[in-house]
């Protein structure tokens, strides 16, 4: 898990950025990094590190202009190391992109890229997406268009936002099985993977599909749904509590979560208790469990399926979510006997990570 944040408006957006990407922490600590774009110009910082050390080498708030994305990185694919940290650039240094999710097919498409002379210069599955969308622009006449192209070649799950020094006054967003969120404040517009990272409070929100794009500028936002056509999507106001993405008197964000655990599980009893009782009901009646989680989570799990025995009497395994697709569909079709078992429950998005 990873965070990232981008900001485009009528400001400075690198003071903008590293403020939310403090509050993004608790997402990933083990690097984090920066780019903007000035003059038609593409800046770039990043290091190994927490975002205080990586500031306070790079000075990452001094980047110039009023756009910007960053990120802190949680290590998936490569090890953690300035190269590996993200934002990642294209060929040219003209793109920028930063990431949170597995790219699946990465290998495959770094192969194909490769052959076409794109050279590489890390070891993550992202880096594969500005140099697709590079590719991609030789046959686009925007970002956007570029972006579109792109992600019909993407398997796996991502959110990601890219900015060119080519078209400095935008930001394209796009995501699949991973949280985004687009926002437009008083200032100008922005892109995360939490919206407890921007600290405009009456800033207005909304949440892209699958599949959907965000253009984001100064004065707006623009919708592309998964076919590229202009969409409307409502825009709402989030009342939201800042301490939520703050560590308060606790050391680490993981103990403060740990210790607010109980109060976290009745908030998501009271949000929909219809859904709630809805997912208990469903748990009672299946069969068999299956609970799938990445990270501590799994951890979680690994304690609640004991629980599931105990309580509601049921047989509960625990499957790595990054396996899970594979491991569901070979056993469906290997195996007859889990057809007993067909149902899944997802959980409602108040109760997943």
């Amino acid at each position: 898990m990873c965070g990232i944040i981008g900001f485009v408006g009528n400001e400075p957006a690198a003071p903008i950025v590293l403020r939310g990407l403090y509050k993004l922490e608790y997402r990933g600590y083990d690097s984090a990094g920066m780019a903007s774009i000035k003059d038609g110009k593409l800046h770039l910082k990043k290091d190994a590190g927490k975002i205080e050390e990586v500031n306070q080498k790079h000075k990452l708030e001094q980047l110039p202009g009023n756009i910007a994305i960053g990120h802190t990185r949680w290590a998936t694919h490569g090890g953690v190391s300035q190269k590996n940290a993200h934002p990642h650039l294209d060929c040219a240094n003209q793109i920028a992109v930063v990431h949170n999710g597995i790219i699946e097919n990465y290998k495959e498409l770094r192969q194909i890229l490769k052959d076409n002379g794109h050279i590489f210069t890390s070891e993550t599955d992202t880096e594969v997406i500005p140099h697709l969308i590079e590719e991609c622009l030789k046959e686009s006449s925007t970002l956007e268009k570029a972006v579109y192209k792109a992600i019909q070649r993407l398997k796996g799950s991502y959110a990601f936002v890219a900015i060119s020094a080519q078209e400095p006054q935008k930001m394209v967003a796009a995501r699949k099985d991973n949280s985004l969120v687009i926002g437009i404040g008083d200032n100008g517009s922005f892109a995360t993977s939490d919206i407890l990272s921007y600290s405009d409070r009456r800033a207005r929100v909304a949440f892209p599909e699958d599949d959907e794009i965000a253009i984001l500028r100064s004065e707006g936002v623009t919708f592309l749904d998964a076919r590229g056509r202009e969409i409307q999507k409502e825009m709402s106001t989030l009342n939201l509590e800042g301490q939520a993405s703050d560590k308060g008197s606790y050391k680490y964000f993981m103990l403060k979560e740990i210790v607010e655990e109980p109060q976290a599980i009745r908030k998501a009893i009271m949000q929909d208790k219809g859904q709630f009782t809805q997912l208990a009901m469903d748990i009672l009646r299946a069969r068999q469990v299956i609970i799938t989680a990445c990270g501590t989570s799994r951890y979680a799990a690994l304690v609640g399926r004991y629980l599931f025995s105990k309580i509601p009497k049921k047989f509960c395994d625990v499957v790595m979510a990054s396996e899970f697709e594979y491991f569901s569909r070979d056993l469906l079709i290997k195996i007859p006997w889990l057809l007993l078992f067909p149902k899944v429950v997802r959980l409602p998005m108040s109760l997943r990570e």
